[in-house]
C-alpha cells in the first residue's frame, strides 16, 4: 500500500487522531507481520501501515490478541467482510480495513462558532 495514496490519506484524516492510533494497533495485533521481531522493529510507524496485511491466516491465529478468544467461524466471516468478498489467499490492507470498518471508528469533531 501506498502511503501516500489520497484516498487512504483521506480516511484517516474523517479518523479522531486518538483513535487513528487504537484503529492500526487493532490492525496491527490481527496482522502477518511482527515488528517486534529483528529485522522487522526498525521501521516508522508509516512504513508499518504500508507494510502490514492480514490474511486469513494471520486473523485466525492473532484473534484472541483482539476478541479475548478464537473463534475459526467469526474470523471467516470478518476477513471475508473487510476483504470484499475476495478469495481467502488475498491479503488485507490497512486502507481496506480502515475503509471497510468506517462506521465503526471515532470520527473527528467539527468545531461548531
Amino acid at each position: 500500500m501506498d502511503p501516500d495514496d489520497g484516498e487512504f490519506l483521506e480516511l484517516r484524516d474523517q479518523i479522531d487522531e486518538g483513535f487513528l492510533q487504537i484503529t492500526f494497533y487493532i490492525f496491527d495485533q490481527l496482522g502477518e507481520l511482527d515488528f517486534t521481531q529483528p529485522g522487522l522493529n526498525k521501521y516508522t510507524e508509516t512504513e508499518k501501515e504500508s507494510k502490514q496485511y492480514i490474511t486469513i491466516k494471520s486473523l485466525h491465529k492473532n484473534m484472541h490478541n483482539v476478541f479475548g478468544s478464537e473463534n475459526e467461524q467469526f474470523a471467516k466471516m470478518l476477513f471475508l467482510y473487510i476483504s470484499g468478498y475476495a478469495q481467502l489467499s488475498q491479503p488485507v490492507s490497512y486502507k481496506q480495513f480502515l475503509k471497510k470498518l468506517m462506521p465503526l471508528w471515532w470520527k473527528k469533531t467539527t468545531k461548531r462558532v
